[in-house]
């Protein structure tokens, strides 16, 4: 049975590379310094938003490429963060908009509320007027009646009073 050499592309520059040339590679790259290892330890530990990457690990075909790898990983965890940093304070401030509004609707509420008050003592206000009218009136009209019942009586007293006097001289005359 033949064994098939797996061909591996590199993530970072695209590089194509089979199992025996990683082999190789990997037997000649003795003398790398602290950052690089850091740097490969954490691409192969999966320091990577998974959205953007879908592999587990990354096949590189060098040092330069995790580095490269690293920065970009870096630089969509950045852009991650900032993202959520701004998505936090859109998510804030359509809170408070929405304290604002509500705290506006409920005014609107108290506003209207007062206004149909208002509106409803104007109107009792109006009837008040109305009836203070009528009482005013009420009371001109019984100034004049007593006026005229007093004219009356003295009218009718006078006109007694010379009735009076005319049967006292028709019966004088008899």
């Amino acid at each position: 049975m033949i064994k098939q050499e797996t061909i591996h592309i590199c993530d970072a520059c695209g590089k194509q590379e089979t199992d025996v040339d990683i082999q190789r590679r990997k037997d000649s790259s003795r003398s790398f310094t602290h950052s690089d290892i850091e740097v490969w330890r954490k691409v192969k530990a999966g320091y990577r938003p998974d959205a953007m990457y879908r592999k587990n690990e990354y096949d590189v075909c060098s040092w330069a490429c995790a580095k490269a790898i690293h920065a970009k990983l870096a630089e969509v965890e950045f852009d991650r963060k900032s993202a959520e940093n701004e998505a936090d304070c859109l998510k804030w401030a359509f809170e408070q908009a929405g304290i604002t509004a509500n705290a506006a609707r409920e005014a609107t509420d108290k506003l209207t509320k007062a206004l149909r008050e208002i509106e409803s003592l104007s109107s009792e206000l109006r009837l008040a007027k109305h009836t203070n009218q009528q009482i005013e009136s009420l009371i001109a009209t019984n100034a004049r009646l007593e006026e005229e019942l007093a004219h009356s009586r003295k009218f009718g007293r006078e006109e007694l009073a010379q009735l009076f006097r005319d049967a006292l001289r028709y019966k004088t005359k008899d």
